[in-house]
C-alpha cells in the first residue's frame, strides 16, 4: 500500500479528525514526515485541516479510499478466479499495481468478475454506484 494510501486509511478507519501527533504515533513516522504527507493530501483534497495540528479525512478522500478498495477486490478476483494466480501474497501484489491500472479496464473486470461485494477473503468492498449498508469498510491487507 502506498504511504498516502496508509494516511488515508488510518483516516478513513478512525472516523474522527486526528492529531498530528497521533498519526505519527501511529503509522511509526516523524512528525515532519507525517506533516509532509498529510499537507500533500489536503492538497489533492483528501484531508481537511479542523484545527491546529488536527485534520480528518474528505467526501472526496473516502471516495478515494473507497474505489482503492473496491479496485483492490476487483484485481484480487481477477487473478484468483481468471488467472487461477493462487499466491499467498497476492493481496501485496495487487496493492501494488491498483493504483496504476485506468478506471475503464477496472470497471470491464467488475463486469467480468460480476461485480464483487467482497475481496476473496470476504472482507466486504465497496462498489462505485451502488449504496449498501455498511458505512465504513477495511482494506484487504491478507
Amino acid at each position: 500500500m502506498k504511504r498516502g494510501l496508509a494516511y488515508l486509511m488510518l483516516f478513513y478507519e478512525s472516523k474522527k479528525p486526528l492529531r498530528l501527533k497521533d498519526v505519527s504515533r501511529k503509522l511509526n513516522v516523524k512528525m515532519p514526515s507525517a506533516l509532509e504527507t498529510i499537507s500533500r493530501l489536503m492538497i489533492k483534497g483528501y484531508l481537511q485541516k479542523v484545527s491546529r495540528g488536527c485534520f480528518e479525512i474528505s467526501d472526496e478522500g473516502k471516495k478515494y479510499v473507497e474505489e482503492m478498495m473496491w479496485r483492490h477486490a476487483v484485481l484480487e478476483w481477477t487473478f484468483m478466479n481468471k488467472l487461477n494466480i493462487q499466491s499467498k501474497d497476492l493481496c501485496k501484489t495487487v496493492s501494488k499495481i491498483e493504483e496504476l491500472i485506468p478506471l475503464d479496464i477496472i470497471e470491464e473486470l467488475c463486469e467480468m468478475n460480476k461485480h464483487p461485494i467482497t475481496c476473496p477473503h470476504n472482507i466486504e468492498a465497496p462498489h462505485p454506484g451502488k449504496s449498501r449498508k455498511a458505512t465504513a469498510y477495511k482494506y484487504c491487507e491478507i
